[in-house]
C-alpha cells in the first residue's frame, strides 16, 4: 500500500514545514509576551524533538506502528490547535515541548513504516512524491501567504488527514524490515555504525545551512521581495521543489545516497555564499537553496528505510532517530539561532561547514575496502 505510506509521510512533512518551523514561530512573534519567547520556545521544541526521536528510536516496534503514528498525529494536531488559542507564556512553552515530543516521535515512526509499505526498489520514488507534494503545497501562494493562525490550522488539518490515513495502515510484522527481494542499492556500510555517524553529521551541516538560509531570506524584505514575493515566484519555487525532490528520489533508487547528499551540500554552500553578497545574487541564492534542500530532504526522510535490518547494521528506527535528533532538531535550532543572533551566515561557519563536507567525503572513501595489488 504505497499510497498509505506516501500520505502519512507527506502529512507529517507538511506539518513540519508549515507549522513547526514556520507558522508556530510567527504565532509566537505576534504575541509579544516576552522578548526572548521564541528562543525559549525553540529550546523547548528542540529538547522535546531530541527526546521524542531517541525514545521512539529505542522503543519502536513495527507491529505497533499504527499506534505510534496515531499518537504522533494526535499530539501534533493538539499542539497546533492549542497554539491558536493559547496566549500565556508557559502554555506556549508547553505547546512547544509537545510539538517536539510528538513530531520527534512521529517522524521516527514513519520511516520503518515506509520500509514496510513501499516496494524496496522504489523507496526513493515514493518518498520523493510525499516530500515534493508537501513542499509544493506549503509554497503555493494561498498557503504560503496565510496568517500565522492559518498556518497553525493547516498544520492541524494535515494531522487530521494523517490520522485518518494511519487507520489504514495494515498489521505489519518484523519480517517486513529484515527481508527484501531487491538488492540493497546504496552501500551497506552507510547503515553500519561508521556510516550512520558520517551520514548524520552531513545531515547536521545540511540542515544547519538550510535553516539559517531560509530564516535570512524570509526575514529580509529585500531578499524576500526578489525571490519569494509574487505569485510567479511562489509557483516557481513550489514547482522547483517538487521536481528536485523527484530527482532526489531517482538518485536514491539508483544507490547514489552519499552522492546526492554531497550534491545538496555543494548547492546549499553556494546558496549561502550568495546570500552574503547582497540582493544582486539573491535570485541565484534562492535557486541553489531550493535545489539543495529538495534533494537532501527526500534523503532525510528515506535514509533509514533504504536498507533492511541485517546483522551489523543499525535498526531502521535507530538510523532515523539519530539523523532526526542530531540533524533535524539540533541542526535546525542552531541554524535559526545563528541567523537570528548574527543576522547572517558568517564566512567562518561556511568554511567550517565546508571542512565537514570534505571530511565526510574522505570518511566515505575510507569506508570502502581497498583491493591491494598482487606484489608479484
Amino acid at each position: 500500500m504505497p499510497w498509505v505510506g506516501a500520505s502519512v509521510a507527506g502529512c507529517a512533512f507538511f506539518y513540519f514545514l508549515i507549522f513547526a518551523q514556520f507558522g508556530f514561530l510567527h504565532r509566537l512573534s505576534s504575541l509579544e509576551v516576552r522578548e526572548n519567547l521564541i528562543e525559549m520556545a525553540m529550546f523547548a521544541m528542540g529538547f522535546g524533538g531530541i527526546v521524542g526521536s531517541l525514545f521512539t528510536a529505542r522503543r519502536f516496534r513495527i507491529d505497533s506502528s499504527k499506534n505510534w503514528l496515531i499518537s504522533g498525529f494526535v499530539g501534533c494536531g493538539l499542539a497546533a490547535l492549542g497554539s491558536v488559542v493559547a496566549t500565556g507564556i508557559w502554555i506556549q512553552l508547553g505547546i512547544a515541548l509537545l510539538v517536539g515530543l510528538s513530531l520527534g516521535s512521529l517522524t521516527v515512526s514513519v520511516v520503518p513504516t515506509l520500509r514496510a509499505l513501499f516496494p524496496a526498489n522504489r523507496i526513493g520514488l515514493w518518498t520523493s512524491v510525499a516530500v515534493g507534494a508537501a513542499y509544493f503545497l506549503s509554497n503555493s501562494p494561498a498557503v504560503f501567504r496565510s496568517s500565522a493562525e492559518g498556518h497553525c490550522l493547516l498544520g492541524a488539518f494535515a494531522c487530521c488527514i494523517g490520522l485518518v490515513v494511519s487507520l489504514r495502515v495494515p498489521s505489519l510484522k518484523e519480517a517486513c524490515l529484515t527481508e527484501s527481494d531487491a538488492p540493497i542499492s546504496s552501500s551497506p556500510r552507510l547503515f553500519e555504525t561508521k556510516g550512520v555517524l558520517v551520514i548524520a553529521t552531513l545531515f547536521l551541516a545540511l540542515i544547519w545551512l538550510d535553516s539559517a538560509a531560509f530564516y535570512i531570506i524570509q526575514n529580509s524584505d529585500s531578499l524576500k521581495a526578489i525571490s519569494w514575493s509574487t505569485d510567479a515566484d511562489l509557483w516557481r519555487n513550489a514547482s522547483l521543489h517538487f521536481i528536485l525532490a523527484l530527482l532526489g528520489g531517482w538518485i536514491l533508487d539508483r544507490g547514489w545516497l552519499f552522492s546526492g547528499l554531497f550534491l545538496s551540500f555543494v548547492l546549499l554552500e553556494a546558496g549561502a555564499w550568495c546570500l552574503g553578497h547582497g540582493t544582486a545574487a539573491a535570485g541565484m541564492a534562492t535557486l541553489l537553496y531550493v535545489s539543495g534542500v529538495s534533494i537532501y530532504s527526500t534523503a532525510l526522510v528515506a535514509y533509514g528505510a533504504l536498507a533492511p535490518e541485517r546483522v551489523g547494521s543499525w535498526r531502521i528506527s535507530a538510523r532515523a532517530g539519530l539523523v532526526f535528533a542530531l540533524g533535524g532538531w539540533f541542526g535546525s535550532g542552531m541554524g535559526i539561532g545563528m541567523a537570528r543572533d548574527l543576522k547572517g551566515i558568517p564566512g567562518m561557519f561556511l568554511a567550517i561547514a565546508g571542512l565537514v563536507g570534505i571530511g565526510s567525503l574522505y570518511a566515505r572513501w575510507k569506508m570502502e575496502p581497498r583491493v591491494e595489488m598482487d606484489s608479484r
